[in-house]
């Protein structure tokens, strides 16, 4: 009989590329693979063509229109609709290993016990120590991780400090695994004139991309009044998700210093049609505002995606980031709360190299399949301790 894994995630899980990594990977012919998310997150017909052989298991939220409205106490209660929905239908399955992505996931596992499972939680955020954001809940979602990170019966974190501070600060019972968030070598490099062509730039354009969610802790705001500071060459293309408020300012700023024909908001891309995209820029960025643990140690999916389409990073200078990278000389360090150091790296990272060197470079050293045999190992662990 297949050994059964359920993976459970209060989110969408196509913007989990770790996940989505995962999925693409794992040997059907070992492992029955279910996944538990809110339904209005899982568009069934898309992930079912992708993944065939996954079975999808949406959390009906009853919640989800009156939580539109953003307020905490209605955020809060489609929270505990889902954990209690959620810990229902982990109850109902034949279960070996369940992975709880992210600390959210992990509390409906929590309530119901194990029911003859081990638990496994693949921490992506420093959860507790994630932002003002949390506030003012920001002490009980630490108690409750630290009480989780106890409970489960193995861990998995992104980042060596991450390890680090769970072991160190939240009493983590043993070391947790490091896998890092290589994306798989799918694509072959191959140079793109995607951008250039989406927004009707000539040759002499050098196009800055920022990929990802474009929001205040990325320093968007700063990253666009830097174009001021660049030559009229440089052209900055922001591809991601944005809040309508959060819009509104970058907009104002643009307004502001008349760069409406060198910042262009593009909004979000499926993850399978980002590659050509990313290869047809120049420079990838990668901002962090240095004001959260969960910042200082990040660890994006993105770093690893500008590398291998042979983009050189403009980075922020912290240790996460750098200790990512060491000793291969892909990236120039900013402080990302002040434009004209971003600026400055921008012009400056034009000299490195950049293309299919660095790219056919960053894949012979950095390799998804090594971290996927370290999640293997992990499974194939728990499942022989049961």
């Amino acid at each position: 009989m297949k050994r059964r894994i359920v993976h459970i995630f209060f989110g969408n899980p196509a913007k989990l590329p770790p996940l989505m990594h995962e999925l693409r990977s794992v040997d059907y012919g070992s492992f029955d693979i279910a996944l538990i998310a809110p339904d209005y997150h899982l568009d069934l017909e898309r992930m079912s063509e992708q993944f065939p052989e996954v079975e999808f298991l949406p959390v009906r939220m009853r919640l989800r229109e009156a939580s539109a409205k953003q307020t905490a106490p209605l955020k809060l209660l489609r929270y505990a609709e889902f954990t209690i929905r959620a810990g229902a239908a982990i109850a109902k399955q034949r279960v070996d290993i369940v992975v709880a992505h992210d600390l959210p996931a992990a509390l409906p596992t929590r309530l119901i016990g194990r029911k003859g499972f081990k638990l496994i939680y693949h921490a992506h955020e420093l959860w507790s120590m994630a932002g003002a954001e949390m506030s003012p809940m920001m002490g009980l979602w630490r108690r409750v991780e630290q009480n989780i990170v106890q409970y489960v019966d193995g861990m998995i974190v992104p980042e060596p400090n991450r390890a680090r501070i769970y072991r160190e600060e939240y009493g983590a019972p043993a070391e947790p695994l490091v896998v890092r968030n290589i994306p798989p070598n799918v694509y072959e490099y191959a140079e793109s004139d995607a951008l250039r062509e989406r927004l009707g730039l000539d040759g002499s354009a050098v196009i800055v991309l920022y990929q990802g969610l474009l929001t205040e802790s990325r320093c968007i705001r700063e990253l666009t009044e830097a174009v001021r500071h660049l030559p009229e060459e440089f052209q900055l293309a922001l591809l991601g998700g944005i809040a309508e408020d959060y819009r509104q300012a970058i907009e104002r700023i643009i307004s502001q210093y008349g760069l409406q024909k060198r910042v262009h908001l593009m909004g979000s891309v499926p993850y399978e049609e980002l590659y050509p995209l990313t290869c047809s820029a120049y420079i990838g960025c990668l901002l962090y505002r240095d004001t959260t643990m969960n910042n200082r140690y990040a660890a994006p999916n993105k770093l690893y995606e500008y590398l291998f389409a042979g983009l050189p990073l403009v980075a922020s200078d912290v240790p996460g980031l750098r200790d990512a990278v060491p000793g291969f000389n892909c990236a120039k360090w900013c402080n990302p709360e002040e434009p004209e150091s971003i600026a400055q790296a921008i012009a400056a990272a034009t000299n490195l190299t950049k293309g299919r060197l660095l790219a056919d470079a960053a894949k012979e050293r950095f390799s998804w399949q090594q971290e996927w045999e370290k999640l293997l190992q992990l499974y194939s662990g728990a499942l022989h301790e049961a």
